[in-house]
């Protein structure tokens, strides 16, 4: 009996280990889809493209292709188009969050180019007769400039999902970030939302977004489409929200890797409550980016102030986390005509209309780097 016994453990041991690596639990991170967080040897307009696809993106989307054109002066225009294949569905039908994602890429190949030898001249929605054309940089050789903080925090930039730290930020941090994330943006503001009362306001109204969105069928399908729950799935598709993003707790991750792939429904529970007791419990403060949400060229603005934003907070020691459920929903409210849940009281919280929200803290500890496509995939 205790041979049988013995023989059993070893084969759940064995098969354990199987799924752990199999899983990437004994070699976290390390393979082809996170090859792009690694230092490159990589020069040119390819360089400046490497650090734009770092930049943050819907679900980790990665809804961007980049066109290269060398002129006879050596200067480079880059064309960086919006790809329409990829989609988070109903969750984004107007593709706002997609257009966000654009600009935040371009942020990054601003913020990287002078240090990798160019100069940049970006214009938003070159030609009115391309809808998936978003934004193009002009490259300018230039001698090669010292990295500046933000362009040093490109790879050490990661959505922080954790439990954020009892310190506060100070008036004289936000207003700084603020205006470095502002810099060269047009049409866009950024309301910062800071007193105990109005964030407990706002933190409930994102609760109650999570709720209303993981309620809807058609959002709930969508809005898991790009969770990565197999390691063997993020190293195909190199894109997708992976579990060790989530800033679980260690043993939770460790058992959400082992353990068979978690129902649509419970990992949309899963999400509320993490909403509840941890993304607005630990908020230290809330970000408003205030615009026409009707407007490409808006959104890539706005894209761009979040990703400088982001860049801005690491640089400075601290953490941010992409906030959107709330203004989802009060775009699905409009598209369904149903009654308006959302979009006034964000509305009354910001000011104007609300593109895109966030939360921001000291870091976690939690953070980890997501998964990237080659770049032989987005160059074009």
């Amino acid at each position: 009996m205790l041979g049988w016994v013995g023989a059993g453990a070893l084969v759940v041991v064995g098969g354990t280990l199987l799924r752990a690596q199999r899983q990437g639990l004994l070699d976290p991170r390390t393979g082809p889809a996170y090859t792009a967080w690694q230092p490159t040897h990589r020069t040119g307009a390819e360089a400046v493209v490497a650090a734009a696809v770092l930049a943050a993106s819907p679900h980790n989307l990665q809804n961007w292709w980049f066109r290269p054109t060398t002129a006879a002066d050596d200067s480079v225009t880059l064309d960086v188009h919006d790809d329409t294949s990829r989609s988070l569905g109903v969750v984004d039908a107007h593709r706002r969050e997609a257009h966000l994602g654009i600009g935040a890429a371009v942020a990054n190949a601003e913020v990287a180019a002078p240090a990798l030898g160019f100069d940049t001249r970006l214009t938003i929605r070159p030609r009115a007769d391309d809808d998936t054309l978003l934004a193009r940089l002009v490259l300018t050789p230039r001698t090669p400039a010292e990295p500046d903080p933000l362009a040093q925090a490109i790879p050490h930039r990661h959505s922080d999902r954790g439990a954020y730290p009892p310190e506060e930020p100070s008036a004289d941090l936000l207003d700084r970030v603020r205006a470095t994330a502002l810099t060269g943006a047009a049409g866009v503001d950024l309301v910062w939302i800071t007193a105990t009362d109005q964030r407990q306001r706002l933190g409930t109204l994102l609760v109650d977004a999570a709720t209303a969105l993981t309620a809807d069928h058609g959002m709930s399908v969508d809005n898991a489409e790009l969770i990565r729950y197999d390691h063997q799935q993020v190293e195909r598709y190199g894109d997708g929200l992976t579990i060790d993003a989530q800033a679980l707790s260690p043993f939770l991750e460790v058992a959400a890797q082992l353990l068979p792939a978690t129902s649509r429904t419970q990992g949309d529970k899963s999400w509320v409550r993490s909403t509840r007791d941890v993304h607005t419990a630990t908020a230290r403060a809330y970000g408003l980016v205030v615009g026409d949400r009707s407007d490409p060229a808006t959104r890539v603005h706005a894209g761009r102030v979040l990703q400088r934003l982001h860049l801005a907070l690491v640089a400075e020691g601290w953490a941010m986390q992409h906030m959107n459920q709330e203004v989802e929903m009060a775009e699905r409210d409009a598209t369904l005509g149903t009654a308006d849940r959302f979009d006034a009281p964000l509305t009354q919280f910001a000011g104007g209309q609300v593109i895109a929200a966030l939360r921001m803290g000291r870091p976690s500890g939690r953070a980890v780097a997501s998964p990237r496509r080659p770049l032989a995939d987005v160059l074009r």
